[in-house]
């Protein structure tokens, strides 16, 4: 389903879409193709969480099967999404045996955040523990962790890497890829021992703040599982619309 906002037109939505996918060319290391209707970004990682694809138009069966056919080529297991009319390959999807793994909002913030002294731009040094945190808040090896958390990255001119710290200490970290004045968000991470403390949404709002000071005025997209979209909602996000996200059942179930 997706759903827009009153607020929202057609072709603002199309253009958040293809604004995600682009940005995701910061981490997209293997493969990263975007056109009108669909995007496929890849950062050839052996779990499917950085490795997307989005068809979001007609002719959406075509697409799909497209997609499909580019995913299985490049052996990486890989998340394709639907939104809008994109949603019409639902059936394509199913027909090829991939299974509907769940639908996530896509929360945007159109304000300028706000300030927090506890939060800066991380630097190299901080890699280490920024991948320390986002492995053990996602129970995943460090090395998906790195697939975000990396110098590469890092020293892309479109990535922010901030972070908040409490006593000295990174606990909480958080990524955004920018396209012209939208920024996505990826790999919010907060160290277990220091959740649902509202670390997460100062974070958040601070690199919005902070983002904006470099840029101007910023608008932040991001997909929100069930745990962050409270986090999300918090500094005022609102949901756009949502998407579906499908995957070959054995490249997440087979554990």
């Amino acid at each position: 389903m997706t759903t827009l906002s009153h607020a929202d037109s057609e072709a603002e939505i199309r253009s958040y879409r293809t604004a995600f996918g682009v940005s995701a060319g910061v981490w997209a290391q293997r493969l990263h193709h975007v056109q009108d209707a669909y995007w496929i970004a890849s950062a050839g990682s052996l779990l499917p969480d950085y490795n997307l694809a989005l068809v979001h138009d007609q002719p959406a069966a075509e697409l799909t099967t497209l997609v499909i056919d580019t995913v299985l080529a490049s052996k990486d297991p890989t998340l394709v999404m639907l939104a809008g009319a994109g949603l019409g390959g639902a059936q394509t999807l199913a027909d090829a045996n991939w299974v509907c793994l769940r639908t996530l909002p896509l929360m945007m913030l159109s304000n300028n955040g706000a300030p927090d002294r506890a939060v800066r731009q991380l630097v190299p040094a901080d890699l280490p523990r920024a991948r320390e945190i986002a492995a053990a808040a996602f129970a995943v090896p460090e090395e998906l962790a790195a697939t975000i958390y990396s110098a590469t990255v890092m020293n892309d001119e479109n990535a922010l890497f901030t972070g908040l710290f409490d006593e000295g200490q990174l606990v909480s970290t958080f990524v955004t890829c920018r396209n012209g004045s939208v920024i996505t968000g990826w790999a919010m991470a907060t160290d277990p021992a220091r959740m649902r403390r509202g670390l997460a949404a100062r974070l958040m709002g601070a690199t919005v703040h902070l983002a904006a000071q470099q840029h101007g005025p910023t608008v932040l997209l991001g997909l929100a599982t069930d745990a962050g979209r409270h986090t999300y909602e918090q500094i005022g996000t609102r949901v756009i619309e949502h998407w579906q996200i499908w995957s070959r059942p054995r490249w997440v179930f087979a554990g």
